[in-house]
């Protein structure tokens, strides 16, 4: 009866032997209704609650838990699910860690590779420019020699 006078429900039941099913119907809806509330306001404002909050998208009961009678049962089927949902964010953040670090090899191995070509590249460019000197001395060479079978014939 107290819970009824601190809820405000005194006036769904004027006369406590005209109970129904359908007044406890209503009664229990607004019940669930105001717990509901509260405890969207504890999930929202509790900093304790931060965890929970953040996988717990949908603020419903859950039905298999309002099944379980045994209140210790519910806790521990409860702890059991937020174990759940922590291993699997877990692995969640380790497959993200794994695609990260996969990338970053992948980035690497492509830096590497453009390094090498680079490094092939300029060697290429070097021998290159070996060539073309020793073209360009052995012309040297042979205008030189040139020039002194001129002499040699004057």
């Amino acid at each position: 009866m107290d819970t009824i006078k601190n809820l405000n429900l005194n006036e769904e039941i004027p006369n406590l032997e005209a109970v129904t099913s359908k007044h406890i119907e209503a009664i229990t809806k607004t019940l669930e209704e105001k717990y509901l509330t509260f405890w969207k306001h504890e999930l929202e404002n509790s900093s304790k609650l931060t965890f929970y909050s953040t996988f717990k998208t949908d603020h419903n009961l859950e039905k298999y838990l309002i099944l379980i009678k045994d209140p210790y049962k519910r806790k521990c089927l409860s702890r059991f699910r937020q174990q759940q949902q922590q291993q699997q964010q877990q692995q969640q953040q380790q497959q993200q860690q794994q695609q990260q670090q996969q990338q970053q090899q992948q980035q690497q191995q492509q830096q590497q590779q453009q390094q090498q070509q680079q490094q092939q590249q300029q060697q290429q460019q070097q021998q290159q420019q070996q060539q073309q000197q020793q073209q360009q001395q052995q012309q040297q060479q042979q205008q030189q020699q040139q020039q002194q079978q001129q002499q040699q014939q004057i």
